[in-house]
């Protein structure tokens, strides 16, 4: 009996097998892919002051909670902007104008798609010596930060 069980199911598994079945594999042109955008088409350009330029305020400080030497400089909108000398892994704080989001790198020496750190408007980067990145560690991103990249953002605090 035991043998007699095990031959049908032979049987049936060969017979399936056999069987023709309606063509499973997916042909390229089924697929509707569309290219992956280039980083910079990703990204909106937006001129944030209305000088036709497109370009966005940030302030950067050596020291801690703004303070220490400080400039606001005005960087195109996406578009990687090295750290100034003066900052270049010495940056204490961190804070885009309202309306933008920046993309800050400190494991790399310029821009990556991603960036290190996002930072917004309303909270800044107060203490860059003391930055809590996305995993919750605490690290020190000042003394490695080299650049940033900037966009308007729709949703962050003016």
């Amino acid at each position: 009996m035991k043998y007699a069980t095990v031959a049908a199911l032979f049987t049936l598994l060969a017979t399936a097998a056999a069987m023709p079945a309606k063509n499973l594999a997916v042909r390229d042109d089924d697929i509707d892919t569309p290219d992956a955008p280039e980083w910079d088409d990703a990204i909106p350009d937006v001129d944030t002051n209305n000088d036709g330029i497109d370009d966005s305020d940030v302030q950067l400080c050596t020291g801690p909670n703004y303070t220490g030497e400080c400039v606001a400089i005005e960087v195109a909108d996406n578009q990687c902007q090295q750290l100034p000398q003066q900052f270049l892994r010495n940056l204490g704080s961190f804070r885009p104008e309202g309306g933008v989001l920046c993309r800050l790198t400190y494991t790399a020496d310029t821009c990556t798609p991603h960036g290190d750190a996002f930072v917004y408007p309303d909270t800044g980067a107060p203490d860059l010596h003391n930055f809590v990145d996305a995993n919750g560690q605490t690290v020190d991103a000042g003394s490695q930060a080299t650049s940033f990249v900037c966009q308007e953002c729709d949703t962050c605090a003016d």
